[in-house]
């Protein structure tokens, strides 16, 4: 995409006739690598990466710019972040990444820019000049950090930002985009700036600190081409006098650092010695005042002590100075990091209010909080100024008094081993004068929450704003909940407890079925040569199969001709679908951080075709959402407000049928790959309306079915809640025992606190009830032992049933005669000759057989007691309910005489197409071949011929008439003979209409063939040769490989 093209152009842009147009290290050469799979909508895969650093290191590059990065569960560890350090420190690779665009909140770097050692992670600032150059403001404001670049530190307490770099550029885009040069801005613009920069010259020692900015955003400060190259000769000289070797320190901890260095040989190993002079930048931070570094593994001791800090953010670093060298600069930096929250008591019911505070353009107020014990939701506010309200107050300089200014809200929680984005709440809020704004958002009690209040970066003007928090919640004694079908775990029940007095009224929905599939095939086979790690190491791919079948669709899907035709028509065919995720739940989430090379997952359907792909984030935003990542700072810019929506990244509509699902997973490690062996899938489908499950207040409610609960609880009581299994008629039709339903129960009974106070809710279904099968006749004592069968004659039809399926199965034309003389009146076994002819290889030649067989069905239906029989609706007979269970077998048995007529009209008016079609050809054949010495003889056989179409078609007239009472012209079941019918009669366009709904119902090769040559036969050229084209696509030989 424009993406990469606009990125390559910030670092090496060359335009000798417009040098305004250069990029920061104009003419530098640059290696295209693509580690985004189109198939995924351009999402970096583990194989791309790692097969990109493996070219990046087989071609000796110096640089690498990684604009990519998504956010981990933990840092620094991975396959992926491993290979990183491999390149940097075996190749000598100077690696440059993307901080993140997840800011302005602390601890939202990315990975890899912001969470991996011996990677540069780069933010991004915006220059005065870049505002009226880039953004056309009407007004310069002081230099600054982007909102929504992505702070640091990391969660393992090293500084996660290391430079900052302009974020912004006006820069090439590919010539397909129609435009020469576009507007983009994102750490994945200041990223590639850094690289250009380096690729010029890059000392971290030069790098200026902006006094505005604070060191979780700007790192050690913004890169500083001209003030390197001083410096760097200045530490060239020095060296040369065999002065202490350089060390660049990278990976920084709050507790211990080791110190590295790389000498060649043993006499500088035995002579190495680095005497370093420590210094802390702040006073609770006390470290010793000197630190002896030689050819061994070293470590320090700190004393950190908080106690007088007040709550907020604090920072404070500790330098090593070479006492030889100390004009070069620290050798190393050990960042600290100190959160100190505030704790909200009781007596304030739990309420912080921030009050009067004056927002300059790109400020940010971050307040600190220890979330109490219970609490599960928070709400913030905004007032405009009123009497005895909070308020918002807008003082804007040369602009009107109703101007409205933007801010970022952004709150996160950091848990142990859980990713930022999992507990993030983010929203741009436009406020405009006389309003309220609310919202909510759920929290973690007992955890330190950050919310953070930032004034866009582009707003003019000052803004004078008061808001509250406050922390509510009504939590379960179970916050995962998993409950049982049909009582096999009795009635389920929870407590509930509060922090406050709040109102509930507790509610589950359940929007999703999940089947788990187990693979049925597995293959580890290795890759070639283009996947070893770094040239060096083999890997292996592991393979594994899945079938699935979907057998409900339960949504709507739209589709015309414009599937094989450009233009627009008025024909609209609809179909249903059902929306589909697939994930690998023992991977999920898991990319840089995963201990596995990569994984990808191919769906296909019954034709090979690939239908979907997905990787790591099933259940991230889409990737449409990602490009809008970049652009959406511009259009916040222009435009008052923008809503962005967001979807499961791999979600895919599905109809029903047949699918194959083919799971990739790589490592070096064959022993590693044997283990996911048997590891499932989890396929998500949604239903077609949410179910509901009711929750009551006691257990004779759930047990009896009274009122649903609605009531207030209080702080220091308990409040059961009961849930009864859902009625058989409220589930999903063709649930197994495995599958479960899944949702969430909300306990609160405000809107936004109902969004808000969600958890977990997992329905297990088991199999359905047996239906036991009524006996036939009457259901009285004394007239069952007419209706029973003896075991005799029962075995006797199982014989008859099992010799009628292989008439079919193995075209048995003597067991057919036999059969028929036995039971001369039985339907299936006429049906079963039938079926015999049409899946004959030779059914061509067996056209009048075909009619035959369908005329001894027909005739063996009295078609006008049949329609008598279909057309009872009601029965309005004083003994109707008595004969209720006889009514229904009634009912019963004219629905299968009516499917067996109709099959035998289809059958019948297929082959009568089928003759009709061949004496159309067969006339067309002569007349091509005639001569005028053939005059009479060729008129003879046009009559004959005529006379004989003549005849075919009335018979085919007759059973179109014949079906049109009894089916519906647009079943599937008789749209093949619909479409034989339009063909013998020349109706070409409704045979192409025809074959459209089959395509609908199943797509299939020999449909699409018949559609080319009823094309061809329209003269649609147009059409004819985009079928030709997509044939290939549609139906391919072979699965595609990964």
């Amino acid at each position: 995409g424009s993406h990469g093209t606009h990125v390559a152009a910030i670092t090496a842009g060359y335009f000798p006739e417009e040098p305004e147009r250069n990029g920061v290290a104009p003419g530098a050469q640059i290696v295209a690598l693509k580690i985004g799979d189109s198939r995924l909508s351009t999402m970096e895969t583990g194989t791309g990466i790692i097969r990109g650093m493996t070219e990046v290191v087989r071609h000796g590059c110096q640089l690498a710019n990684l604009s990519y990065g998504e956010a981990s569960h933990w840092p620094g560890a991975g396959k992926i972040c491993e290979v990183m350090e491999q390149a940097v420190t075996k190749h000598n690779l100077i690696f440059v990444s993307s901080a993140g665009n997840n800011g302005p909140c602390l601890s939202t770097v990315g990975s890899p820019g912001g969470t991996t050692e011996n990677v540069i992670g780069v933010g991004a600032w915006v220059s005065s000049d870049m505002m009226t150059a880039e953004y056309s403001m009407t007004e310069k404001l002081p230099p600054n950090q982007y909102t929504w670049s992505s702070r640091g530190p990391c969660t393992n307490g090293a500084l996660g930002v290391s430079i900052s770099a302009p974020g912004g550029a006006i820069t090439s885009v590919p010539n397909w985009t129609l435009q020469g040069s576009q507007l983009m801005n994102g750490t994945s613009m200041s990223s590639p700036n850094a690289c250009g920069a380096i690729a010029l010259i890059l000392s971290e020692n030069t790098a200026l600190k902006q006094d505005n900015v604070e060191s979780f955003a700007q790192g050690f400060g913004l890169i500083q081409v001209e003030m390197s190259l001083p410096v760097c000769t200045c530490d060239q000289r020095k060296t040369a006098q065999n002065l202490t070797p350089p060390l660049l320190l990278l990976n920084q901890s709050t507790t211990k650092q080791q110190l590295s260095t790389t000498l060649s040989g043993p006499e500088e190993k035995i002579d190495f010695r680095c005497h370093m002079a420590l210094c802390s930048s702040q006073p609770w931070v006390v470290c010793p005042t000197h630190f002896e570094l030689m050819n061994m593994a070293r470590s320090f001791s700190i004393k950190i002590d908080p106690r007088a800090l007040p709550s907020g953010s604090h920072f404070a670093q500790i330098q090593g100075f070479d006492t030889q060298s100390p004009h070069r600069g620290p050798l190393f930096t050990v960042p600290v990091t100190v959160i100190k929250p505030e704790s909200l008591e009781k007596s304030s019911e739990y309420k912080s209010v921030v009050d009067k505070l004056v927002f300059k353009s790109g400020q940010i107020c971050r307040k600190f909080f220890h979330v109490p014990e219970g609490a599960t939701w928070a709400v913030i506010s905004f007032v405009q100024i009123t009497k005895n309200t909070f308020w918002l107050e807008i003082n804007v300089r040369n602009l009107s008094a109703d101007q409205s200014p933007r801010f970022v809200l952004h709150a996160v929680q950091i848990r142990e081993q859980r990713a930022f984005r999992e507990h993030e709440f983010y929203k741009f809020v436009t406020v405009p004068a006389s309003s309220t704004m609310e919202y909510a958002f759920p929290v973690h009690g007992g955890i330190c929450l950050e919310f953070c209040v930032a004034r866009w970066w582009a707003d003019l003007g000052d803004a004078s704003i008061s808001y509250d928090i406050q922390f509510h919640g009504v939590m379960p004694s179970d916050r995962f909940i998993t409950m049982v079908s049909h009582a096999a775990d009795g009635i389920h029940s929870l407590v509930l407890k509060s922090l406050l007095r709040e109102e509930i009224y507790p509610s589950v929905s359940l929007k999703h079925k999940v089947q788990p599939v187990r693979p049925h095939e597995h293959i580890v086979r290795p890759l070639t040569s283009r996947d070893m790690l770094m040239g060096e190491k083999p890997v292996y791919e592991m393979i594994n199969v899945y079938n699935l079948h979907l057998v409900r669709r339960v949504t709507s899907r739209q589709c015309s001709l414009t599937k094989y035709c450009s233009s627009k028509r008025d024909l609209s065919l609809f179909s249903k679908s059902s929306d589909v995720i697939v994930s690998f739940p023992i991977m999920s989430d898991l990319l840089y951080e995963n201990e596995y090379n990569s994984q990808l997952w191919l769906l296909f359907d019954s034709n090979k075709a690939l239908m979907a792909a997905g990787d790591a984030y099933p259940h991230h935003v889409s990737q449409e959402f990602f490009l809008v990542h970049f652009y959406f700072f511009i259009l916040y810019y222009v435009l008052p407000q923008i809503t962005i929506m967001s979807y499961p990244q791999y979600s895919c509509k599905l109809m029903k049928g047949d699918y194959t699902i083919r799971l990739q997973v790589t490592h070096e490690s064959r022993d590693a790959l044997q283990r996911l062996k048997n590891a499932a899938l989890a396929v998500k489908i949604k239903l077609a309306s949410p179910i509901n499950l009711d929750v009551q207040a006691t257990h004779r409610d759930a047990l009896m079915g009274g009122a649903r609960m609605n009531s207030v609880i209080s702080p220091g009581n308990v409040v059961p809640i009961y849930m009864a299994p859902l009625a058989d008629d409220k589930l999903p039709k063709n649930c197994t025992s495995g599958q479960y339903l899944t949702g969430c129960l909300s306990l609160a009974k405000g809107e936004n606190a109902k969004k808000a106070d969600t958890y977990p809710f997992n329905y297990v279904l088991i199999d359905p009830p047996v239906k036991a099968k009524p006996l036939k006749g009457s259901n009285k004592k004394n007239d069952k032992a007419a209706v029973m069968k003896s075991n005799e004659d029962k075995a006797k039809e199982d014989m008859r049933d099992l010799q009628i399926s292989c008439i079919t199965k193995y075209d048995q034309q003597d067991l057919f005669n036999k059969l028929v003389d036995e039971w001369p009146d039985h339907i299936p076994i006429y049906l079963a000759k039938l079926q015999a002819l049409e899946a004959a290889k030779t059914r061509t030649e067996k056209l009048d057989e075909i009619i035959s067989a369908s005329d001894d069905i027909i005739a063996r239906i009295n078609t006008e007691s049949l329609s008598a029989k279909l057309g009872i609706k009601i029965d309005p007979r004083p003994d109707a309910a008595s004969t209720k269970s006889s009514h229904s077998s009634f009912c019963s048995e004219a629905e299968k005489q009516k499917n067996f007529l109709i099959t035998a009209l289809v059958h019948k008016g297929c082959a009568l197409g089928d003759k009709v079609i061949q004496i159309n050809e067969k006339g067309q054949k002569q007349a091509d071949c005639s001569s005028g010495a053939d005059v009479d003889n060729q008129q003879y056989e046009n009559c004959i011929i005529n006379e004989a179409k003549n005849q075919m078609l009335e018979l085919l007239k007759g059973t179109y008439e014949q079906l049109q009472m009894f089916a519906d012209l647009n079943d599937s079941k008789v749209l093949p003979f619909v479409f034989k019918h339009a063909m013998a009669l020349g109706f070409y366009g409704t045979a192409a209409k025809t074959l459209l709904k089959q395509q609908e119902e199943k797509s299939t090769k020999d449909n699409d063939l018949k559609l080319l040559k009823v094309c061809q036969l329209l003269k649609w050229d147009h059409v004819t040769q985009h079928i030709e084209n997509c044939l290939p696509v549609k139906y391919p030989s072979e699965y595609i490989p990964f």
